[in-house]
């Protein structure tokens, strides 16, 4: 939880804040091309860019080679998630203020960082994470992300603040303090990807932080528009991944035993649905049976569990 008095600190003791600014890559070295540009042209430029490469094999190491503004660290391919778990872990050992993580489909706004860091929320002690508003390449904007509280928690703080109190968000531009990095540990690899970034964030906010989105730090999120639940067009390995990750958020939620209990069988209801239609597979199943028994655990600073 929020320690007392913290100075979540833009910077800390009134210096400039020193953000360490990540992306996380796959095999899409056009997309990484462009979210480098965008960071390139910040008007609150971040003190690094860091660039976890997950074993690319598409030109994308040659290419990060010859950039000599970037770090850049290579590893074997962990998914979203142990790119992210490792791009935390360089902002609390590199003693960075603050961790903007993004995928390599995010396009930043010239202004978005800028607008991160200025909003009055960022400064609070109580304050875990900022996110900014993406926005679809057909301009219109996610409905289930981020995912808002009560409006008696944000309606006034969207005049004043420009910005919304959040639950839960993804890693496309999420922005976190290196003091609640260490407070509630890193995101948990074992995830890969999928749901590992609604882990973090719900972890951040459940130890007793805020998050907030930020209304005009605006995102592009570069990326096929989800229309509906048809998961035709996914690899087995994402419908995997989906399917155990999702049943373990829920499993593992706040909410009462009834509640999450009901919601994970509506998870095998809809997927039965699914598979009836031709819009699934019945090996579903049993990766959602998985995520009855996942057991991950968020390793902090210093290897406490």
């Amino acid at each position: 939880m929020p320690p007392p008095g913290r100075d979540s600190g833009v910077g800390g003791s009134g210096r400039p804040p020193r953000i360490l600014a990540a992306i996380v890559t796959y095999n899409r070295i056009e997309l990484l091309r462009r979210s480098v540009g965008a960071l390139r042209l910040q008007t609150l430029r971040p003190a690094c860019v860091l660039i976890v490469d997950n074993s690319s094999t598409d030109g994308t190491q040659d290419w990060l080679g010859k950039q000599a503004d970037l770090t850049v660290i290579r590893q074997a391919n962990s998914g979203s998630a142990g790119g992210f778990n490792r791009a935390a872990r360089h902002c609390v050992e590199e003693g960075f203020d603050w961790l903007w993580m993004m995928d390599d489909d995010t396009i930043p706004r010239p202004d978005a960082l800028e607008r991160l860091v200025s909003c009055p929320a960022t400064s609070r002690p109580t304050t875990g994470f900022v996110y900014s508003l993406q926005i679809y390449p057909d301009g219109t904007v996610p409905t289930n992300d981020p995912g808002p509280t009560g409006p008696e928690n944000w309606a006034l703080t969207v005049l004043s603040d420009h910005c919304v109190q959040v639950e839960r968000c993804s890693f496309v531009s999420v922005m976190v303090s290196r003091p609640v990095v260490i407070d509630v540990g890193y995101p948990m690899k074992e995830m890969f990807f999928m749901w590992d970034d609604y882990e973090f964030t719900r972890r951040i906010v459940d130890a007793g932080y805020k998050g907030f989105c930020v209304l005009d730090s605006i995102v592009l999120h570069d990326t096929k528009i989800p229309r509906d639940a048809d998961t035709r067009g996914w690899s087995p390995m994402r419908r995997r991944f989906a399917s155990r990750n999702g049943v373990y958020y829920v499993r593992t939620s706040s909410a009462s035993w009834l509640r999450r209990t009901w919601r994970i069988a509506r998870m095998f209801q809809i997927e039965l649905f699914r598979v009836v239609r031709g819009a699934s597979t019945p090996m579903a199943f049993a990766w959602l049976l998985q995520g009855l028994f996942f057991n991950p655990k968020a390793e902090r600073p210093g290897g406490q569990p």
